[in-house]
């Protein structure tokens, strides 16, 4: 997706990153699908570096820094992903877990639910989704919290990349 490509051209080691459609535009000598480029590079699951590799703008996690401020648990959820994806109906959260999680007086909750799915929620859980406007204001955001609980894959795989406490 066009909007991911300043992300991952700041993974270290990588060169260029261009999208499936401009790929006859560069010389190349083979193409790897994503999920198999640990293997080719010759890793395991066992030795497998595990450390973070996705990293966000430092000036964007500073201007979220004055967004995201709490001496409380800063917890981010999405609780639903893209209803259009096959089984989305078993990937959400029920309401009442994130009326139950707020609840805790040491958290302080924010909504990183965007687009669809979205429910009134409790007056103490800050809602971001008119501030988040984009994959890099999401890493930035995410950078401020403490752990990200999600049910949405992509969140949770852009959290765990940058090497933030994810539960799915």
């Amino acid at each position: 997706a066009p909007e991911l490509v300043s992300i991952f051209s700041r993974i270290e080691g990588v060169d260029k990153v261009i999208l499936r459609n401009q790929v006859h535009t560069v010389q190349h000598d083979f193409w790897v699908p994503g999920f198999s480029a640990g293997w080719v590079s010759g890793h395991t699951f066992e030795d497998f570096p595990g450390k973070p590799y996705l990293t966000p703008i430092p000036e964007s996690v500073d201007i979220w820094k004055t967004m995201i401020k709490s001496d409380k648990i800063k917890v981010g959820i999405r609780w639903a992903g893209n209803p259009k994806f096959e089984h989305q109906q078993f990937r959400k959260f029920p309401e009442n877990f994130i009326t139950n999680l707020a609840k805790y007086d040491e958290l302080q909750v924010y909504s990183l639910q965007r687009d669809h799915n979205l429910i009134k929620l409790p007056d103490n859980v800050i809602d971001l989704q008119y501030m988040l406007l984009s994959w890099e204001d999401t890493m930035a955001a995410i950078a401020n919290l403490d752990i990200v609980i999600t049910s949405c894959t992509s969140i949770a795989h852009l959290a765990a990349a940058m090497g933030k406490e994810t539960w799915v």
